[in-house]
């Protein structure tokens, strides 16, 4: 088995939530014959972080966005990230299916990728996500924002600019983001510039065009939707003198898989709305031993017969041994007062063995509640998880009674604490 990281994500530092941010080169690209009519008078759009196409970038530098409290930095995504681009033109007249531009930005070999032809001399919105669907969501659809007037004409109005779908899950194994905010400029190619700042709900990129030696650039502030959770494991100090837990199943499972409903993210107010939810339907798990996130730390892992982890006590620096992580859905989201948050635990299979390696208790199992609405952090205050956390979720096995060792004793208990890291 080998480990099962996954790096299309931010890191999260302490105090703070580090969110990438995209800046996108806009460069008027040469066409082959056979596309020229296609191509003529279009601008592909590029994102240029941290990759070859961008020189001047030499640090990584961060992005001021108005009305959020977020800090964005512009790191590299991993290879392997995919970013749906939807470009909308703003005004009435230019606002034609011909004009409209949609695609997606993909970053593989350390490189970025476009599909995505905006067209020259025309003032466009642009809005973003990171993945082709949300969570175990149907039918997802882009609204490009066009309504009726009163004079029954079409018009853009941003209010209406929004993702649509049904049903949404409660576990993931990626994480959402979208755009809340995007500016743009036209600055001189391999000169120093200034990056704009962006204002949360604020779309507009001007107008894209292009002139000899000049290139057209796109920043574009992404938050993401799901809260993180990262599960660590250690054993009690004073139980580990005369016992080892060789543990050998992890996982969190919820009585609710999927947030049944039409539901819609709204670019305008940076909002994911649940509506007519008609409450959790299935239920879910994590596997943090052998599941997607989980991180390989079997006793022996080239042994194909070796399917435990003896547990070890915290380190130095108090840190437990990582099994895993997860993305969630907030409660924060759930606003409808008669709709139930799915109940969550953790349950851990493991036996007991003497230090000396023999056996004293085989085939046990322990469970407790692990509550994702409101978390107890290390300090004792009980926090309400919302997008961008990121939740450190220790777990410590003990004895019930520390000092009654003799092996047919009640159970071993969890001791549950998280700290958040945004």
């Amino acid at each position: 088995m080998t480990a099962r990281r996954h790096n299309n994500i931010s890191i999260m530092q302490p105090g703070r939530i580090w969110i990438w941010t995209l800046c996108a080169l806009l460069a008027l690209v040469s066409c082959r014959k056979d596309d020229t009519d296609y191509m003529t008078g279009r601008v592909k759009l590029y994102p240029a972080i941290a990759s070859s196409e961008e020189t001047v970038i030499t640090t990584r530098a961060t992005f001021p966005v108005e009305n959020t409290s977020n800090t964005y930095t512009d790191d590299a995504p991993a290879n392997g990230t995919s970013i749906r681009v939807y470009a909308v033109p703003t005004n009435e007249i230019d606002n034609t299916a011909e004009n409209k531009a949609a695609g997606s930005f993909r970053y593989s070999n350390d490189a970025w990728h476009s599909s995505v032809n905006a067209k020259s001399n025309i003032y466009y919105h642009l809005y973003a996500f990171n993945s082709d669907n949300m969570p175990g969501a149907s039918n997802l659809k882009f609204n490009w924002g066009i309504t009726k007037n009163q004079n029954n004409e079409d018009v853009f109005n941003l209010d209406n600019v929004a993702l649509t779908f049904n049903n949404i899950n409660l576990f993931a194994y990626i994480d959402p983001m979208v755009s809340i905010a995007a500016a743009g400029k036209l600055v001189t190619d391999g000169e120093p510039f200034t990056a704009p700042t962006l204002t949360t709900g604020s779309f507009d990129i001007g107008q894209v065009k292009t002139e000899d030696g000049k290139s057209y650039k796109v920043w574009m502030a992404m938050d993401h939707l799901y809260a993180k959770a990262t599960v660590s494991i250690s054993i009690d100090a004073t139980y580990h003198e005369l016992r080892d837990i060789r543990v050998r199943n992890v996982k969190i499972t919820s009585t609710g898989r999927t947030l049944e409903g039409s539901h819609r993210f709204s670019f305008r107010n940076a909002q994911l709305v649940l509506d007519q939810t008609q409450g959790f339907t299935g239920t879910d798990a994590v596997d943090l031993m052998y599941g997607q996130s989980a991180v390989e730390n079997r006793d022996f892992p080239t042994d194909p017969t070796c399917d435990y982890s003896t547990l070890k006590e915290p380190d130095q620096n108090g840190d437990y041994t990582e099994f895993g992580w997860f993305y969630f859905l907030p409660k924060t989201y759930i606003t409808d007062q008669n709709l139930d948050y799915p109940t969550v635990k953790i349950d851990i299979d493991y036996d007991v063995y003497l230090r000396n390696g023999t056996p004293a208790r085989l085939n046990q199992h322990v469970s407790d509640l692990f509550p994702l609405d409101k978390i107890r952090r290390s300090d004792g205050a009980d926090i309400t998880p919302k997008a961008g956390d990121h939740f450190l979720i220790k777990v410590k096995i003990k004895p019930s009674y520390l000092y009654q060792m003799h092996d047919d004793d009640e159970p071993l208990e969890l001791d549950i604490t998280g700290l958040t890291t945004n």
